[in-house]
């Protein structure tokens, strides 16, 4: 047992005491929900209404019997996957190129990263709008530049919906890829580089031994957070396609939104959550053992 002088525990308690309202807020708005949503997930809720029977995992096999759920538990994966992977390439090139002297580099800075702090909910409408099948931007410039001939209905078409999404999606997230990044290519010090040149080594050489090994907890920490948002993204699915054409682009939380708010299936929707919950404990438990400068799992 731990000895702590007078002043060592009134410290102690002391921060408890600033630290309580903190911890009281995150148990009103983080764990009672989420108490509520887990046994939900086992009731039959309906909206509306007050009254709930216990049904055990009747709706976990409801879900595992809907091809539409497995579809979407498929999509999410899929979506995260292309998403992340595209956005760390574009954001690692970026930040090698914005790192580097040019005239006018802050100003290049500023543009790139702008998608960013775009609000996602006008993002995705402005895609929607370029994705349009008949006035969308994508199609005027394609007919002009004569590379098509009709309209292409990128929304609608369930080979090329998804696409449009991840490019949304790639097109907003990536800046914070090059965001972190750059700064961690800031840190490096120039005399590594300068070393490798001596010993006659090229740019290959020196991305390979120099930079990447350099940037390492930035790429994992980053890609991380990144797969958790992009996982649990709504706003571009919902937006530009509702899940459509038929049921075929809906994620997790696009399900999730169908079933509790269009179908009034609270139960069903807690039970389509709760699946992807060994998801994200997995990565945050990966993720805090990162930023605490060791792997998940160590002492």
């Amino acid at each position: 047992m731990l000895n702590y002088s007078l002043q060592q525990r009134q410290t102690i308690k002391t921060a408890y005491l600033f630290l309580f309202p903190t911890i009281l807020v995150m148990l009103g708005v983080i764990l009672y929900p989420f108490l509520t949503a887990v046994w939900m997930s086992f009731t039959s809720q309906n909206l509306g209404s007050r009254q709930a029977a216990f049904v055990g995992f009747a709706n976990y096999k409801t879900l595992i019997a809907s091809g539409e759920f497995r579809r979407a538990f498929g999509n999410s994966f899929s979506y995260t996957v292309i998403s992340v992977l595209i956005k760390f390439i574009a954001g690692i090139v970026t930040a090698l190129v914005l790192n580097a002297e040019f005239r006018f580099k802050g100003t290049v800075r500023v543009l790139v990263i702008l998608p960013w702090a775009v609000s996602p909910y006008i993002a995705a409408l402005t895609w929607r709008w370029v994705f349009s099948d008949y006035n969308g931007f994508a199609n005027i410039l394609l007919m002009k530049m004569k590379l098509i001939q009709d309209p292409v209905s990128w929304l609608s078409d369930p080979a090329l919906a998804m696409f449009c999404i991840i490019v949304a999606t790639v097109w907003q997230g990536y800046p914070f890829y090059t965001l972190m990044l750059l700064a961690g290519l800031m840190t490096i010090p120039q005399e590594l580089y300068e070393a490798v040149d001596v010993d006659g080594g090229n740019a290959v050489q020196k991305f390979l031994y120099i930079t990447l090994p350099s940037l390492y907890n930035v790429i994992v920490t980053t890609t991380l957070l990144s797969f958790i948002w992009t996982f649990n993204q709504f706003q571009y699915v919902y937006t530009m396609t509702g899940g459509g054409p038929g049921s075929l682009t809906h994620i997790i939380s696009t399900l999730t939104f169908k079933y509790g708010i269009e179908m009034r299936n609270i139960s069903l929707a807690s039970a389509v959550s709760m699946t992807a919950l060994p998801v994200f404990i997995v990565l945050s438990i990966y993720l805090t053992g990162s930023m605490l400068g060791k792997k998940a799992g160590s002492k």
